[in-house]
């Protein structure tokens, strides 16, 4: 009867074990799918500068910022850096994305041009698209780091190494 309570336990901390390094994956992948998704939406930064170019008095002022923040973020992907640098790096980028769209929306003939439209449609619809994702990959660390720190209390924790995420 004993041996069957032990074969359980070893049973059920092995399903545990395997559950948080599958729920580790996971939320590896998130990473990159919003790596991915923050690059395509820097990547239409020159687009936007192209479109603009035309229209904009103090036009190398106004994009200086945002295109060094660009370069920042090229070479931190460059580098995998942690993705809290990024999502800091990408929030000023954000800022800066803001800053530009104020300033575009008070040139009328910039509003009307279709090339314009198609490029702020594009940013807001990955701005959007990184909102979700990055919710969901709050969530997801969240449930994980619960799980770490039940594991931490565990027999499991002595045996399994893992470490809690940093939450967003």
């Amino acid at each position: 009867m004993i041996l069957y309570i032990i074969l359980a336990l070893i049973l059920i901390y092995a399903l545990f074990a395997v559950f948080i390094f599958m729920l580790e994956k996971k939320i590896d992948s998130l990473e990159e799918i919003i790596r991915m998704t923050f690059r395509f939406r820097t990547s239409l930064i020159p687009s936007l500068y192209e479109v603009t170019q035309d229209q904009f008095v103090k036009h190398e002022l106004i994009f200086r910022h945002i295109l060094n923040l660009r370069m920042e973020e090229i070479l931190h992907n460059r580098f995998v850096g942690d993705i809290e640098e990024l999502i800091a790096i990408e929030s000023k980028i954000h800022k800066e994305l803001n800053f530009i769209f104020k300033v575009s929306h008070k040139h009328n003939k910039l509003q009307k041009k279709a090339k314009f439209i198609y490029v702020r449609d594009l940013f807001v619809e990955s701005s959007h698209s990184i909102g979700g994702k990055l919710e969901l990959y709050k969530q997801i660390v969240a449930i994980y780091n619960n799980y770490i720190t039940i594991k931490n209390y565990s027999i499991i924790g002595l045996l399994l190494p893992i470490k809690a995420k940093v939450q967003i």
